[in-house]
């Protein structure tokens, strides 16, 4: 199936393009063209960091990735698009709404009317929610010509299963829940080193492969953009209490003395983004960093799995609808829009609990349930019960010590916490299962007859090694991941300490940036 996302879209299906110079949709494809691989210590550290490889790098020097915002012109190199400028526009949140329902109805006629079915990826979040009422709204008009039906991973039981099932109902869809465990979990590892490049943690990948029996010409719209364009938050900050990327040794597992340069790779890979959007302020850097970098290879990439089966498609990334919320003034891109957004598509959709807090956005809740999984996953228990034998040995450290980019006594020692583990906090887990699939995807590569070379081919950055030889903020950090991991209490309450510190953030910063950037 054709692409469906013009090189403005902010999410494109990722291409690599190796020693031959032309482009593929295949990983594999993409490292067989090349005589000799060399694992990317940049891109490796870059994982371990954010969960996601920064820039255009893959796991391998010959291999690059399409470059955000960009389209491949006839000589096969990639062309830069410009990056939309943000603005400092105030309008009430009602008449943002509208608007930005006007452009959200647009994208998904335009993405579905091709399709033979249509398929919305529903939890008990926000975004998926109005991507559900717009196309409810499309699907009452006449204006799509089969009825969507949502899909909804995860425990039963879940607060994002149960929203997901009366939101579902509430628009008369069709609703089809999926549960995963153990078992998905082993079948991703392979699915994140075979299919993905193991660029993200085999964690991201829930049950996409659920969709390998779908009819080719069924469109799956996804909503995980709608959180950092409606509202402007990212991973539960808000753009304005954003800082830009810094790179660090989470669980001192990199042997930085041996790869010294990959910091400063890792910088050039951010300087190049911003270098795209000169002059602009902190939080418009930081914003296309977050999409240029995290959103592109985090989630969206994961589901880019489900291209081998049918079609995804992001919803929120067109640019008529991303650029014209840039042009909002970030102090105005707020939970107001949402909720008036959701007003205006259904009433009983604003009044639903919110899976995250178990409550109405704002104002009255109906229909809150108590009892429900906070998660609905359990992927820490998972990790300490019935995969840690059958993974620790995968994750050797004698292993990863061969590969000269590990350190072997802090991979133990990882392994040693996540069977300590009780609850979910920070990376733990997350990088623990990454490690798994890395093995994987080199044994993988291996077996395909591809050579792979571990040596550092770099110069040395002596003045870079300051930030990554104290060991007081590194067991600091891994004391305030390690000890609420093991004990629920001490992780509600911190929990509930930082929800208080970043509300009040909040509300500052918010008055800051309109003082210091007046609305027009």
């Amino acid at each position: 199936m054709e692409e469906l996302e013009t090189s403005l879209h902010l999410y494109q299906p990722p291409l690599y393009s190796g020693q031959d110079g032309n482009w593929y949709s295949s990983f594999e494809k993409a490292a067989s063209t090349c005589s000799a691989l060399t694992v990317d210590s940049a891109a490796v550290l870059s994982i371990l960091n954010f969960g996601w490889v920064c820039g255009d790098l893959t796991l391998f020097h010959e291999v690059r990735r399409r470059p955000w915002l960009s389209r491949v012109g006839e000589d096969h190199r990639p062309i830069l698009r410009i990056v939309p400028k943000h603005g400092w526009k105030f309008d009430s949140a009602s008449n943002i709404a509208s608007d930005l329902l006007k452009l959200l109805e647009r994208e998904a006629q335009r993405v579905c009317e091709k399709a033979d079915q249509v398929c919305v990826l529903l939890s008990g979040g926000l975004d998926s929610r109005i991507v559900a009422g717009v196309l409810s709204r499309l699907y009452r008009a006449g204006d799509l010509k089969c009825k969507p039906f949502a899909l909804t991973w995860g425990f039963s039981q879940s607060r994002d299963a149960y929203y997901a099932h009366n939101v579902a109902k509430t628009l008369g869809f069709d609703w089809e829940n999926v549960e995963f465990g153990p078992d998905t979990v082993m079948e991703n590892i392979d699915v994140a080193a075979k299919e993905l490049g193991c660029l993200h943690s085999p964690e991201m990948l829930h049950y996409m492969t659920w969709f390998k029996n779908m009819p080719e010409k069924t469109i799956v719209l996804a909503g995980s953009y709608g959180d950092s364009i409606g509202r402007a938050e990212f991973a539960g900050k808000h753009l304005l209490e954003l800082s830009p990327f810094r790179a660090k040794n989470p669980f001192q597992l990199f042997k930085i003395n041996s790869h010294p340069s990959a910091i400063a790779r890792i910088r050039d890979e951010f300087s190049s983004l911003d270098d795209r959007i000169p002059g602009s302020p902190v939080y418009a850097q930081c914003e296309a960093a977050m999409q240029g970098h995290r959103m592109r290879g985090g989630l969206s990439h994961a589901l880019s799995i489900i291209n081998k089966y049918c079609k995804v498609y992001q919803m929120f990334t067109d640019p008529a609808v991303y650029s014209y919320m840039w042009s909002i003034h970030p102090s105005y891109r707020n939970d107001e829009i949402y909720l008036e957004t959701l007003r205006k598509l259904d009433g009983r959709l604003a009044n639903m609990p919110w899976a995250r807090t178990n409550r109405a956005i704002k104002g009255k809740t109906v229909g809150a349930k108590s009892g429900l999984k906070e998660q609905y996953h359990d992927y820490t228990k998972w990790s300490q019960g019935p995969l840690y034998m059958p993974l620790n040995n995968i994750i050797d450290p004698e292993w990863f010590a061969h590969t000269g980019l590990f350190v072997p006594e802090n991979i133990a020692k990882l392994s040693r916490s996540v069977k300590q583990a009780k609850v979910r906090v920070g990376r733990l887990n997350d990088i623990w299962l990454w490690l798994a699939a890395f093995r994987r995807f080199i044994e993988f590569m291996e077996s395909s007859g591809l050579k792979i070379d571990f040596s550092p081919q770099e110069e040395q950055h002596p003045e870079l090694f300051s930030e990554f030889v104290s060991d007081k903020p590194v067991q600091l950090m891994y004391l305030l991941q390690y000890l609420p991991s093991r004990f629920e209490q001490i992780n509600r309450m911190l929990k509930s300490i930082r929800g208080n510190a970043r509300n009040a953030k909040r509300a500052y910063l918010r008055k800051k940036a309109i003082n210091k950037y007046p609305p027009s």
